[in-house]
């Protein structure tokens, strides 16, 4: 089966194939951002999940915040 898949990404870092999906970890580089003036170290993070079977695409911005968890101490008794 062939699929094409467009990827919100600019630059791939790392890339990790399983079973049914690939994982592509990058950056996203949107020109004219003003939040942007390296494009190496401003641009958004992505997670991209890709289906293998469909070619669906799944996308996690890993620099908005907002839909992190938020931080909670732990106590690890060491």
């Amino acid at each position: 089966m062939v699929w094409e898949a467009p990827l919100p990404l600019t630059m791939v870092q790392s890339v990790k194939r399983m079973e049914k999906t690939i994982v592509i970890f990058g950056k996203e580089y949107i020109e004219g951002d003003p939040e942007i003036s390296d494009t190496l170290r401003d641009s958004p993070q992505r997670l991209v999940a890709v289906d293998l079977a469909t070619g669906a695409v799944h996308m996690h911005s890993h620099s908005a915040l907002e839909t992190h968890l938020e931080a909670v101490k732990v106590d690890l008794g060491l």
